[in-house]
């Protein structure tokens, strides 16, 4: 599918100053963006909602989606930054970093039924990215950080 879909925590100007600049190097400066989480998995922007509604059986919350909780930033027809708000970060925050596996797995199954492809299984890049995105979000809460979520393709 081509789109890169990532998540920086850090000073939200700093990263916005960066996506604005093209400073690509800056997303890897860890006095702009503190944490890092990769989650371009040949998936669809769509499938970080179904993401987000799996955390709630893990997080014993109510479900919310991550679009309701984007602002955008910056955003162009090739890439865009978005801010994540604080109820979407401490809602994934809140989710034990123990149960990554059951996470991706509970993600895949919902992606199976929602595309009707049998071959949709989960798998060590999904637990990572999963594992990432959860300690990205627990890091932001803990150091009072801001959250951006940036595409591109």
């Amino acid at each position: 599918m081509g789109i890169t879909l990532e998540f920086f925590a850090g000073d939200e100007q700093r990263l916005l100053k960066a996506f604005q600049e093209s400073d690509l190097d800056a997303f890897d400066d860890p006095s702009v963006a503190v944490v890092k989480a990769d989650i371009s998995l040949h998936i669809l922007p769509k499938d970080l909602d179904t993401l987000s509604l799996v955390f709630a059986t893990f997080n014993s919350q109510p479900p919310i989606d991550l679009r309701s909780h984007l602002t955008v930033l910056a955003d162009s027809d090739e890439a865009g930054i978005l801010g994540v708000d604080t109820q979407w970060i401490a809602y994934v925050a809140a989710v034990p970093a123990d149960r990554v596996a059951a996470i991706s797995e509970a993600w895949a199954a919902r992606m199976r039924d929602e595309y009707n492809d049998p071959d949709t299984q989960a798998t060590e890049a999904m637990n990572k990215s999963v594992a990432d995105l959860i300690c990205l979000c627990k890091t932001a809460c803990n150091g009072n950080l801001s959250v951006v979520h940036t595409w591109n393709g």
